[in-house]
């Protein structure tokens, strides 16, 4: 007994021993998914990380890449939270030397999620990829142009941005849309078979984002988020929606993807579970722009309405209107947004009752009095260095210099009410305003001349005034109900002899005809 103790009291006092016993712990911990058990262990490691020496230190940070990458292919949401939070970087798990490394870390997490799935969650995930499932990096591209929108460039594949090539896919996926991919026997003991496949990624080197120094840590949890997404692991994608910077575009599109999912499901259970997790992930993305809107009202209206580079250069906006997400259209910052751009450089006051008038004035003389009569959009509240730059939303105009003349800034603020989409919308109206009164004239006066050359046949004089006058006789009056022209052909068919009649009755006839089909 004693000398069971003192090697029980060895084995305690033997960090080497204490250590594996804890990452047996540890992993044990990974398989349950239970990682309250193991917390202190890894807090106490973090803790006393500067205690140790740099062999161990390095031997910390080996482990908690296996464990990390672990996480990710057990899908343990609870444990990734717990790294992220405490600084680890999952750059770390991609080799830097190695310009391919990058791709085939995602390829590699796709295919082992989709080889150790469960077999109806395997069907769920093969509705949107297809039953061969050989998922490449054009093959993301593709899916998310499709689910998202034709608006997003790729974020995977460099030649994909030839707009030749990009014209090619926006046709296949709206012309096969509706096409089953062709069938493949798919097994899931062939997964080491289809790794070889789909293993030489070197050959998309000049597809893709090969550089690696170009890589960076907000790219590589974009890519899992999106890998999680695809992969139907909501819980593991809402930890990566925290950590991510354009988090309203990655909810907005997160929202979309399940709506495919969604649709493509064959069983009203699924239908209801996938709607139910893209309704939550919209109502995430709204929490957000309320929460931004209510710290800033014109930044939060720039959140919807630029661009991220993150996600393919599309803007919130674009998202939420083609993914028709009701909760974030109906927002206010949305509707305010929606003004910015209605209004443009001109002043949203333009559009209360009271500006009515000056805004009809200036259109009217298309635009020439804009520049006097027009209020145009104005930020008293910006100091030097909150400018947008060039390159960004610039809602507002210049700001007046001393060296500009007067005419420069008419003639700025000229153009400024010829851009705005409000004053656009108004030209287009006037034109199929002026397009319709002409058409009406056309039939008024060809009916004029139709009626008054049958009824009043040798009886007008050829005089310029009296043909216009009576070409415009009454016309505008039938629209009201006063036929005098039937009233007088009526009497002269009760009245007169057998040849009048006949030609009173031809000529009303004659005149229905025109009516009807000229």
């Amino acid at each position: 007994m004693k000398k069971n103790k003192t090697e029980n009291s060895s084995n305690t006092e033997n960090p080497e021993q204490r250590r594996r016993d804890e990452d047996i712990l540890v992993d044990l911990a990974i398989e349950w998914n239970y990682l309250d058990g193991v917390l202190p262990i890894l807090q106490s490691r973090k803790d006393l990380q500067m205690e140790k020496t740099q062999e161990l230190i390095t031997e910390d940070m080996k482990r908690e890449k296996e464990l990390f990458k672990k996480c990710l292919k057990k899908n343990r949401p609870a444990f990734i939270q717990y790294f992220l939070m405490s600084g680890f970087d999952p750059l770390t798990l991609i080799n830097n030397k190695d310009i391919s490394s990058y791709q085939t870390v995602i390829l590699d997490f796709y295919k082992y999620s989709h080889c150790h799935m469960t077999e109806s969650h395997a069907d769920r995930v093969e509705t949107l990829f297809g039953e061969s499932f050989k998922i490449t990096l054009e093959t993301l591209d593709e899916k998310l142009n499709k689910f998202v929108g034709a608006f997003i460039e790729p974020i995977y594949s460099a030649t994909n941005h030839d707009c030749i090539r990009r014209v090619c896919i926006d046709m296949k996926l709206h012309l096969c849309g509706n096409c089953r991919s062709e069938k493949h026997d798919f097994k899931r003991h062939d997964c080491k078979q289809q790794d070889d496949e789909t293993k030489p990624v070197g050959d998309h080197n000049n597809q893709v984002e090969n550089n690696v120094s170009k890589y960076t840590k907000d790219k590589f949890l974009r890519d899992l988020f999106l890998w999680s997404i695809f992969m139907d692991m909501p819980e593991m994608a809402k930890i990566f929606l925290v950590h991510l910077p354009s988090r309203i575009c990655a909810a907005l599109i997160a929202s979309a993807i399940f709506k495919r999912y969604s649709k493509a499901s064959t069983s009203t259970y699924m239908k209801e579970k996938f709607q139910n997790q893209s309704l939550e992930f919209e109502e995430n993305a709204v929490r957000f722009i309320d929460k931004c809107y209510e710290y800033n009202e014109r930044l939060a209206c720039e959140l919807l309405l630029r661009k991220v580079p993150l996600f393919g250069n599309v803007t919130c906006m674009q998202v939420a209107i083609s993914s028709e997400c009701g909760k974030l259209v109906g927002t206010h910052c949305f509707d305010q947004a929606v003004n910015q751009v209605w209004c443009n450089k001109l002043s949203i006051t333009n559009q209360q009752t009271s500006a009515k008038p000056s805004l009809l004035f200036s259109i009217l003389s298309f635009g020439l009095l804009a520049p006097i009569f027009v209020n145009y959009r104005k930020d008293k509240t910006r100091t030097e260095d909150e400018l947008l730059s060039s390159e960004g939303i610039n809602y507002y105009t210049d700001i007046k210099s001393t060296k500009i003349e007067s005419f420069t800034e008419y003639w700025s603020k000229f153009k400024y009410f010829h851009q705005s989409p409000m004053i656009k919308m108004c030209y287009h109206f006037f034109r199929a305003l002026v397009g319709f009164v002409y058409m009406i004239f056309i039939a008024i006066a060809a009916y004029g001349v139709v009626s008054r050359a049958l009824i009043c046949y040798k009886q007008v004089p050829f005089i310029f005034t009296d043909i216009v006058k009576e070409i415009f006789y009454e016309p505008y009056w039938f629209i009201y109900g006063e036929f005098s022209d039937k009233k007088l052909l009526d009497d002269k068919a009760n009245n007169d002899t057998s040849s009048v009649v006949t030609e009173a009755t031809a000529t009303q006839f004659l005149l229905a005809f025109h009516m009807l089909f000229i």
